[in-house]
C-alpha cells in the first residue's frame, strides 16, 4: 500500500500545478502582441479570423509589437468550444504524469473519487487507453486514448516536464523546414522527429481497433507547436 499511497501523493502534487498552470481564463488582455524579425518578411498577425497587417524595418532585429485590436466578449468562443477543449486540456494534463499511463488508467475510478487527485477530470473516466510511447529524443512522453462515448482518438504529448526537455527548449536554431516554405525551432523539430513514427503506430493502432470518427491532437507548452 505505500507504493500506492507514493503514486497518489505524486499524482496530487502534479495535479495541483497543472490546474494552477492550465486554470488560467483566455483573453485575459486586451491586446494582441505579435513578434516581427528582420529575416521573417512581411507577418501578419491572424487570431480569431481577423487580420492585422504592421510595417516595419526588416533590416533591424525583432520587433515586439502591440496590435491596436482590443479583444472584447465578442470575441469570446462559444460554450461548446470552451467545454471542448477544457475536456482535452484534461488529457494535456495527465500527460506530464510521471506515474505510469497503465496503472493511471487501471485505477481511474479510484483516482477520480473526491479528495482524490483526478477529482473533476470527469473526460478520463471513460477513455481507454490504446498506448503510450516515449519518443526518441529527449524521452518526450505522450500516449493515445480511445474515448468510446464521441468515438474520438485523443493523442496528448506532454510539455516540458524535465531537464532534458528544457535544454530542448533553448535549442533555438533555426531548421530549415523540408518543404523550404519556412524554418523551425531545432530543439522542437527534433523533438517532432522523434516522436513522430511512435505516435503514427499508435494512432494506427486506436483505429484499427476502435471506431473512430475524429481524431483529437493536444498538448501544452513546448508540444502544444509538437501537436
Amino acid at each position: 500500500m505505500c507504493w500506492i499511497a507514493m503514486f497518489i501523493f505524486m499524482l496530487r502534487e502534479e495535479a495541483a500545478v497543472m490546474r494552477s498552470l492550465l486554470s488560467q481564463k483566455a483573453f485575459t488582455t486586451n491586446a494582441l502582441e505579435t513578434e516581427i524579425c528582420a529575416d521573417g518578411g512581411a507577418k501578419a498577425d491572424v487570431r480569431l479570423g481577423k487580420t492585422h497587417q504592421f510595417s516595419v524595418d526588416l533590416q533591424s532585429p525583432c520587433h515586439s509589437l502591440i496590435s491596436s485590436y482590443g479583444l472584447t466578449s465578442a470575441d469570446r468562443v462559444s460554450p461548446e468550444i470552451e467545454t471542448e477543449l477544457a475536456e482535452l486540456g484534461q488529457f494535456a494534463e495527465v500527460a506530464y504524469s510521471m506515474v505510469p499511463l497503465d496503472f493511471l488508467f487501471q485505477n481511474i475510478t479510484t483516482l477520480l473519487e473526491r479528495d482524490f487527485p483526478l477529482e473533476g477530470y470527469h473526460t478520463l473516466q471513460d477513455a481507454i487507453l490504446v498506448s503510450s510511447v516515449e519518443g526518441s529524443v529527449g524521452h518526450l512522453p505522450s500516449f493515445v486514448v480511445y474515448r468510446p462515448s464521441i468515438k474520438q482518438l485523443v493523442v496528448a504529448i506532454s510539455g516540458t516536464s524535465s531537464v532534458e526537455l528544457a535544454l530542448h527548449d533553448l535549442r533555438a536554431l533555426k531548421h530549415r523546414h523540408p518543404s523550404q516554405r519556412g524554418y523551425a525551432h531545432s530543439g522542437f523539430w527534433a523533438l517532432y522527429k522523434g516522436i513522430k513514427s511512435l505516435l503514427l503506430d499508435a494512432i494506427r493502432k486506436g483505429l484499427e481497433g476502435h471506431e473512430v470518427t475524429e481524431l483529437a491532437i493536444t498538448g501544452h507548452s513546448i508540444t502544444a507547436r509538437d501537436a
